[in-house]
């Protein structure tokens, strides 16, 4: 869940599978969030999200591992949330392993339909991230992003930080807080999470 109280909050979904040891297929999307735009309060179902990631290089001393991700973004969410546009998402990401700590590298290149035509706009986004272990079950996490939309004039970063704690092979809580800065960038977030492994089919 993510939460902005001056703006929006939204409560993120995904359910991924497995398809093989390299290759996985997601659907996600928000079955609720709300959004505050000039004293109008609007809330409902979001946009539903469909895609898969394929890793295409194990992570060995001698290189990191590699991997392509697609997605598209449905435009079925309800009327006053969704662009009634479908949008079109790959990236590309990068995991490497410096003793315990975890270091990704993310590139995101999108086509956003544009409401009412048939054109696209062109999204760019690049992150870093890393995770370190903190003790035993707990970890934490940070990243620092950059997107933006140049035929929107949209440009947002962010900093993130937070902490993940494992209670069991299958569970995983966690909670962070994201900083924005840019023209376009809501100024503080917060996050809570929660990953459940339902196991094999």
């Amino acid at each position: 869940m993510s939460v902005d109280w001056q703006d929006a909050g939204d409560v993120p979904t995904a359910l991924k599978w497995g398809a093989t040891e390299t290759a996985e297929l997601f659907v996600g999307g928000s079955p609720y969030q709300w959004i505050d735009t000039d004293g109008v309060d609007e809330a409902g179902v979001g946009d539903p999200v469909v895609g898969g990631r394929w890793r295409f290089l194990e992570l060995v001393p001698e290189h990191p591992a590699a991997a392509l991700q697609f997605e598209a973004k449905l435009p079925l969410g309800d009327d006053d949330l969704s662009t009634g546009e479908t949008d079109y998402l790959a990236s590309f990401i990068l995991d490497a392993a410096v003793g315990h700590v975890g270091l990704t590298a993310f590139y995101q290149v999108g086509a956003l339909g544009e409401e009412g035509s048939s054109d696209f706009d062109v999204l760019h986004l690049v992150a870093l991230g890393t995770g370190v272990p903190i003790h035993g079950a707990l970890a934490g996490y940070g990243e620092l992003a950059w997107s933006e939309i140049p035929e929107q004039d949209v440009e947002a970063g962010f900093v993130q930080a937070g902490v993940y704690y494992t209670t069991s092979s299958a569970v995983v809580y966690d909670a962070g807080l994201s900083l924005g800065f840019g023209p376009d960038a809501p100024d503080v977030i917060f996050l809570v999470g929660f990953t459940k492994n339902l196991g094999r089919l």
